[in-house]
């Protein structure tokens, strides 16, 4: 049987190919020609609910990132979660978690379910927290996502997002390797 092939909701990554837009029309005209009018007809050509290459995702991060750097791949990635949150894929889920857990860090317990909602074949995000207060993110997955470090930077801007969207304090994770398939996501108390 052949391996799994890591996937993402065609609807979040349309989202992330729109949001480039945000950072102006030659950045996102560079970075689409950059990962191929295939690619692009790829991802804009899918059903919302249906699943895509993951490994599409990565090269329109990647690709982002050698335009502007990490730190445009970190913002870029947490302002499209933001705006992913509102679509129909993720607006059910954010809604519940507020109500459940509220506008806190207490919101990041349900970062796995998010992770499940997005991503399949993916790998596994589990949520830890700390008697100090700091909230700790374990993601063990496939190498060409886990072992991609401006793709983990755009997770960690995810995460900074889903803060934002639920009010709670300003917050940076930290990306501590542990090997090509395993990172934490730390944000200090």
């Amino acid at each position: 049987m052949p391996p799994l092939v890591p996937e993402m909701r065609a609807a979040h990554v349309q989202e992330n190919l729109r949001s480039l837009e945000r950072l102006g029309s030659d950045v996102a005209a560079r970075v689409r020609e950059a990962i191929g009018p295939e690619s692009v007809a790829e991802i804009e050509g899918a059903l919302r609910t249906s699943w895509l290459p993951a490994a599409l995702d990565v090269a329109l991060t990647g690709a982002l990132g050698r335009t502007l750097g990490d730190e445009a791949v970190r913002r870029w990635s947490r302002e499209a979660l933001i705006a992913s949150a509102s679509t129909p894929l993720l607006r059910g889920f954010v809604a519940t978690a507020m109500r459940t857990l509220g506008t806190s860090r207490a919101v990041l317990r349900w970062a796995p379910r998010a992770w499940d909602t997005i991503y399949r074949n993916a790998g596994e995000l589990r949520h830890e927290a700390r008697d100090d207060g700091s909230v700790v993110l374990v993601y063990e997955g496939p190498r060409e996502l886990a072992g991609d470090d401006t793709y983990l930077v755009g997770i960690a801007g995810a995460f900074e997002g889903a803060l934002e969207i639920c009010g709670a304090p300003d917050g940076r994770f930290e990306i501590v390797r542990e090997s090509a398939r395993v990172a934490r996501f730390v944000l200090p108390a």
